[in-house]
């Protein structure tokens, strides 16, 4: 999707989903095969504000926390406040360990 030719796939896609008239079966089915949404990472990146409020001070933010609506997915949002990223694990099935595994991950890419 970071092309437009892709971006037209994508939306052409959609559009032969939306026009067959699916049930919630068929997008279900659609979302797992088409979209793979199993798992999703979502960075907000560094926030685009300032984190001093008057005598506040933000000194960290999770999120962000969006949920497709597939059984067995996994979120992990992601924030960056004050030079320090804030991970987010989400799921109605969390799987054991994910968010450390990531912060590992995470760690040696940037080492």
């Amino acid at each position: 999707m970071r092309t437009p030719g892709g971006l037209s796939a994508v939306f052409s896609g959609f559009d032969q989903l939306v026009s067959s008239k699916p049930g919630v079966q068929g997008i279900a089915q659609f979302e797992l095969q088409v979209c793979a949404c199993e798992m999703m990472v979502s960075n907000l990146g560094v926030l685009p504000f300032d984190a001093d409020f008057g005598d506040l001070r933000l000194e960290a933010l999770w999120g962000p926390s969006v949920f497709v609506g597939i059984e067995g997915e996994q979120m992990i949002g992601a924030a960056t406040v004050r030079g320090a990223i804030h991970l987010l694990h989400s799921s109605y099935t969390p799987i054991a360990s994910l968010l450390e595994t990531t912060e590992q991950v995470l760690r040696v890419a940037v080492s």
